[in-house]
């Protein structure tokens, strides 16, 4: 069986983003294993006119509170306020995103076609 010793959860505070902290809790539970609870703040950004222009340091604690606020019972959570751009999505699952016959149905052809081209290797 595969042992999880670590789950990040990025989250932007969204009720999907809450339900992916939930179901991370609970692996984290389950498993034993340390949960890092993660939200992204965007980087402030320096204006250019005859010489560069530095934005105050920016409030965060209103986003350090609701990360702060993630908690369940029973859970150890870690918490990382960091500053930057958010990278994309790692993955989105669920009926609310997702079209499952068009999915599975796509899974299907790729899964036909990679295995057909590894089968010639």
């Amino acid at each position: 069986m595969l042992k999880i010793r670590t789950i990040l959860a990025a989250t932007d505070f969204s009720p999907m983003s809450e339900h992916a902290f939930r179901f991370a809790a609970a692996l984290a539970r389950d498993y034993a294993a340390r949960l890092i609870a993660l939200h992204v703040v965007p980087t402030p950004i320096m204006a250019y006119a005859d010489a560069p222009t530095y934005p105050e340091q920016p409030d965060y604690s209103p986003a350090r509170e609701a990360l702060t606020s993630l908690r369940v019972p029973g859970v150890q959570v870690e918490y990382r306020l960091l500053e930057g751009e958010p990278a994309g999505t790692i993955g989105v699952l669920g009926p609310t995103r997702m079209n499952y016959p068009d999915a599975m149905a796509a899974v299907a052809v790729v899964s036909r076609r990679l295995g057909s081209r590894l089968s010639e290797i």
